[in-house]
């Protein structure tokens, strides 16, 4: 038995880290209510960023794009509403984006 941790994956603490800057860069980004277009923070999002990274985590491989959409924006539906959060194909790119941390080295 080995002590050594995987190179890239869940289990990896830098995994956990990484996946949460990219989650941050990537919802800031796409500024799905459009609250940093009006001037707040950009902290504005860390509650909705901490929900998104906390089911994140919980991923030993790439969850499929259409779930990682869905967690999105149910995320944001739950925190504002339905119709401010719009539609589901808005987080697609988003959703692609975070997936692509299961692959990328």
């Amino acid at each position: 038995m080995t002590n050594e941790r995987p190179k890239w994956g869940w289990a990896n603490p830098e995994f956990a880290y990484a996946i949460r800057l990219r989650t941050e860069e990537v919802i800031r980004n796409l500024d799905p209510i459009g609250l940093l277009a009006t001037g707040c923070p950009p902290d504005e999002y860390d509650g909705e960023i901490n929900h998104i990274v906390a089911k994140l985590v919980m991923y030993r491989s790439a969850p499929p794009v259409d779930e990682l959409r869905s967690l999105l924006r149910d995320t944001f539906v739950k925190a504002f509403d339905d119709r401010i959060a719009g539609p589901a194909s808005a987080y697609s790119e988003a959703a692609a984006a975070i997936a692509n941390l299961w692959t990328d080295d």
